[in-house]
């Protein structure tokens, strides 16, 4: 993905800048669905 405001020659991809987020998210995630193992959501979906 490029943002062509800043690089109109699609020379840098903006996906470059937010690798280094990807850890923190990973392990957050990872502690989120641990918690949603232990206590699964209640909701009931209702189908037409």
């Amino acid at each position: 993905m490029f943002n062509l405001y800043t690089d109109p020659q699609e020379s840098d991809s903006i996906g470059v800048r937010h690798i280094p987020m990807g850890v923190p998210l990973q392990t957050e995630m990872h502690a989120y669905m641990e918690i949603l193992k232990k206590y699964p959501p209640r909701a009931q979906i209702k189908s037409d």
